[in-house]
């Protein structure tokens, strides 16, 4: 089944543009930790490779059709023209080196100057003067500054102005639909592909409604649960990694004793949780 999954997750990163540009963005899907995090899409997607089944394959198809015997043998012929292209190419540019060479010491005997040489001569000043030292260390300070600028951008949560106000997320802001797990993993860790901080420091002035303020209100309702249960237990750390949101969220999901199966405990909507909980808590009453 473990395989299974890994086929799904390639199949996901492999036509993650198609379900971007298909799917509503406020799909569950765009909710996950995939989606939300740019940088670990960046890095799965040169993993996948869309091609044919291997031998050394560690699941192979039952069967194979012959639209796919033809492509296979398509694939053989494009592997050995590709094996042949590099050696054409570097045959090619020995001759035209050789070419060169000859039309160069030409050029020496009877007197004139090549390319080559006054290349060389002026990348020679260069070095000598300093001058490519100091295009070096302006490159270097130029990326060092952009990579800082990056981290710093990374760093500083955006601003939203509606209503005559700054506000923390935008008035189309809506509340995440999935399970506990992930609502979580917002409320901690905030969602960077929307430029949106951590759910936790959400107050009502930034809800554009009402309804969004009632909502605001069930959400912390059943994150602060969470969350004190995890304080309590002296597992809370305050900027989370996703990884470090994961360890928090098993210790504090057991505070709430939604169900005696832990795999329906993460299956069960934030929504669902908080109906649940203040049912228990009218009865209790």
């Amino acid at each position: 089944m473990r395989l299974v999954a890994e086929y799904a997750l390639a199949s996901i990163v492999y036509h993650r543009r198609y379900l971007q540009q298909h799917l509503s963005p406020k799909h569950i899907l765009f909710e996950t930790t995939l989606f939300r995090n740019r940088d670990m899409l960046d890095k799965l997607e040169p993993m996948v490779a869309c091609r044919l089944a291997r031998e050394d394959d560690r699941i192979q198809p039952t069967g194979i059709s012959l639209p796919s015997a033809q492509l296979k043998c398509l694939a053989q012929i494009n592997e050995k023209v590709s094996e042949i292209i590099p050696t054409i190419q570097k045959s090619e540019q020995k001759v035209i080196e050789g070419v060169e060479k000859v039309l160069e010491d030409n050029s020496v005997q009877v007197g004139s100057v090549s390319r080559s040489c006054l290349r060389e001569e002026i990348q020679a000043a260069f070095t000598n003067s300093g001058i490519l030292d100091t295009i070096k260390r302006l490159e270097c300070n130029q990326k060092n500054y952009q990579e800082t600028l990056s981290i710093t951008h990374h760093q500083v949560n955006q601003t939203y102005m509606w209503k005559g106000m700054f506000h923390r997320v935008p008035d189309t802001f809506q509340f995440p639909q999935g399970c506990i797990l992930t609502s979580w993993k917002l409320y901690c860790c905030g969602d960077k592909s929307k430029n949106y901080p951590p759910l936790r420091y959400l107050e009502p002035s930034d809800m554009p409604t009402n309804n969004m303020r009632k909502r605001l209100s069930d959400f912390k309702f059943i994150m602060r649960q969470i969350e004190t249960h995890i304080r309590q237990k002296q597992k809370w750390i305050e900027a989370p990694s996703e990884l470090q949101a994961n360890e928090m969220y098993e210790y504090g999901i057991k505070c709430l004793h939604l169900t005696n199966k832990r795999r329906r405990n993460n299956q069960i909507k934030w929504t669902s949780a908080v109906t649940i909980l203040r049912q228990r808590k009218k009865q209790k009453k």
